[in-house]
């Protein structure tokens, strides 16, 4: 059943977020304007079997006429501000129809208000309080004139326009809350946006530096022992698919210990250091250079012809 509902209030059309405000037009249109076709025909259909033959007639053929606007909107949504004007004059023709000549309902002046309130609804806050205005002083005219018994005392019809000015004033607060709200939402999703965006991007750079720092030696910041296995591994399986011979250089100081020993491990770690830089340094784009283990160095990408070379470095 709410599918069967969903599916009828938007007539298989798919809104986009531009046409949001389309959208709320299209649903209330087929919502009212259904509601509207329905109330007019019964009512019609009762006049008729009640003797008001031309006024049942009018609301019946009014019926209609709003049955083809609405099938019309239903398949082709960018017609709507045409259809509901059309739809909003047939409605003011019926009401000045009914308010004219069915004197013998006392209610009928409240039709005014509710297409009043479509009005605001349909074509915005300022045609619909011209359409307001317009609408009352139409009504005060005819009440004032001779030529028409509207069946209504002067004290009903300012009681009327005070409640017209209230239903406005309703509209106008419920719009601006509306608005308002809309607005705190507006900037409070911006303010989300900014703090996810400020830490996406700090989750971001720390993955990059603990990255880093999972496949740098602490001491000399060449690539460690644990990502040159990968690389020496990536460098293998290149040189079987591609069928060709591939070279490691495996660097390893002498008497490192020598260092340690007479000057002290601080001594020590600046030569690796030191020692590291000048590797760095004279690299070619496509080597990469690492610390293997303690005094050890291992470039696993050197592209040379022998297929593994050793040196001792004095």
């Amino acid at each position: 059943m709410k599918q069967l509902k969903h599916n009828y209030i938007h007539s298989g059309h798919v809104f986009t977020s531009d046409e949001k405000n389309i959208k709320y037009k299209f649903i209330y249109l087929n919502y009212i304007a259904t509601l509207a076709i329905i109330f007019t025909s019964v009512i019609g259909v009762m006049r008729l079997y009640n003797d008001h033959c031309v006024l049942g007639s009018i609301e019946i053929g009014l019926s209609f006429v709003a049955i083809g606007l609405l099938v019309m909107l239903r398949k082709d949504k960018r017609h709507i501000e045409r259809i509901s004007t059309a739809l909003l004059l047939i409605a003011f023709i019926l009401s000045m129809y009914t308010f004219i000549y069915a004197t013998e309902q006392s209610t009928r002046i409240i039709v005014f208000i509710l297409l009043g309130h479509g009005i605001y609804f349909l074509k915005g806050k300022k045609i619909g309080l011209y359409s307001l205005i317009f609408i009352v002083l139409l009504i005060t005219l005819m009440q004032l004139s001779d030529t028409i018994d509207t069946k209504y005392s002067n004290f009903d019809l300012y009681t009327t326009a005070l409640y017209v000015i209230v239903i406005f004033t309703m509209l106008n607060i419920y719009e601006y809350v509306k608005e308002t709200q809309s607005q705190e939402l507006e900037q409070l999703n911006q303010n989300l946006e900014y703090l996810v965006s400020k830490r996406t991007d700090e989750l971001k750079k720390e993955k990059d530096k603990f990255e880093e720092l999972s496949i740098t030696d602490k001491l000399t910041n060449l690539y460690n022992r644990h990502h040159l296995e990968k690389l020496f591994e990536y460098e293998q399986n290149q040189a079987k698919r591609y069928e060709t011979d591939y070279s490691i250089i495996l660097i390893d100081i002498d008497n490192f210990k020598t260092i340690n020993d007479r000057y002290g491990h601080n001594i020590g770690d600046n030569f690796l250091k030191e020692f590291a830089s000048i590797l760095s340094n004279s690299l070619r784009d496509t080597d990469t250079v690492g610390r293997w283990g303690g005094e050890e160095f291992f470039n696993p990408t050197s592209k040379v012809k022998s297929s593994t070379s050793n040196r001792s470095c004095e």
